[in-house]
């Protein structure tokens, strides 16, 4: 009988547990009873930097821009410590002191009756945000030679959200034959998701031989962790090790040799590429870098043909041949820095990034110093 009583007893404050947890659709507020207040809010999947913020429809006179306001003004839940600042464009933002936490829902709520009379059914504005799930990739690039026996190797981490570089150095190694190999991270090439670095030193044997890449990021909660064997060919094995395709333009394809090529040469009918009929070629150490005149769409044919002669004299002896994913991006303009400081000078200079654009249109609005 006391076991029965247990049972309902446990049963009855699971009920209660589960009705005090209101659901998604019960927390959230309806936007449209507050387009007279309220122009925008956070929503959706962002980045554990971002902030929470809430656009108002309404003036107040006696906020100055980027002043801080009554944290009060603000409830998160799970709780977050930070700061409740006014900013530019009627945004009152709620600014947290450190990243949130990934793969989290966070309910918020902005207590719009602490500043501003309204109806008491309104006095509460309720949303929910949730954080990116921080996840990572690594990826080999093209290999190349400091000399016939010393090799590097170019490679890619790119994150899922903002991550520092000092995490980012963590979260990968390199081995080869039990020996840790130095991995250098170019730092002035990285933003704040993606970060080229080098496998420096990488001894080349006379028969071909591998390295191991190993990535893990539990010590840091990233659900991620596992290994890649990368085959450096033997001293006398000179052959084309890949073929790539520029993420940043698909008129640009990569092919990569196991050893630096000869520059006076003549690739004319060495490479071949399905439906086209005129290349043109440049050397880059170890890459064939090879150019079309019009963009290419396709899973295409490509031909790499015996001949191609290395710095040393040495020619390839087989012909390599594989099909290759030709993609066009969409048209994209972005800047490559999320803000620019232009100082007083003669010569300025915003830099951009465009994709499959012919033409970009730039303006430029002068903000007098009495406005600012």
């Amino acid at each position: 009988m006391k076991t029965f009583k247990l049972i309902l007893l446990f049963a009855a404050v699971a009920i209660l547990h589960s009705c005090s947890k209101k659901s998604s659709e019960d927390f959230e507020s309806d936007f449209s009873q507050y387009r007279e207040y309220i122009t925008s809010f956070t929503s959706g999947v962002i980045s554990t930097h971002a902030d929470i913020g809430v656009g108002l429809a309404f003036d107040k006179k006696e906020w100055q821009l980027n002043q801080e306001l009554d944290s009060d003004y603000y409830s998160i839940s799970p709780s977050v410590a930070g700061k409740v600042i006014y900013l530019p464009g009627n945004m009152i933002a709620f600014k947290p002191d450190q990243p949130l936490k990934s793969g989290t829902e966070y309910r918020v709520t902005l207590h719009l009756s602490e500043f501003i009379d309204l109806p008491k059914e309104l006095k509460d504005f309720n949303f929910i945000v949730k954080t990116l799930e921080q996840d990572f990739m690594v990826t080999t690039k093209d290999l190349q030679s400091y000399s016939k026996d010393v090799q590097f190797l170019n490679a890619e981490l790119r994150t899922s959200d903002y991550i520092d570089a000092t995490t980012a150095k963590k979260l990968v190694r390199a081995e080869q034959d039990g020996r840790q190999l130095a991995i250098r991270f170019d730092e002035k090439l990285a933003s704040q998701t993606e970060f080229p670095f080098i496998i420096d030193s990488i001894q080349r044997q006379e028969e071909d031989s591998n390295i191991k890449i190993i990535w893990n990021g539990k010590p840091f909660d990233i659900d991620r962790e596992g290994s890649e064997e990368f085959t450096i060919p033997g001293k006398n094995n000179f052959k084309v090790i890949g073929i790539d395709v520029s993420l940043a333009d698909s008129q640009v394809m990569y092919i990569n040799f196991s050893d630096p090529l000869k520059k006076e040469q003549n690739f004319d009918g060495l490479v071949s590429v399905q439906g086209v009929s005129k290349l043109k070629f440049s050397v880059d150490g170890n890459l064939l870098k090879v150019f079309f005149s019009d963009a290419l769409t396709g899973n295409l044919l490509v031909e790499v043909f015996q001949g191609i002669e290395s710095t040393d004299g040495y020619k390839t002896r087989e012909t390599y041949s594989t099909k290759v994913l030709f993609e066009q991006l969409k048209p994209e303009v972005k800047f490559l820095k999320s803000g620019t400081i232009l100082p007083g000078s003669n010569n300025l200079k915003l830099n951009f990034q465009a994709v499959n654009l012919s033409a970009v249109d730039v303006k430029v609005y002068r903000i007098y110093e009495n406005n600012i």
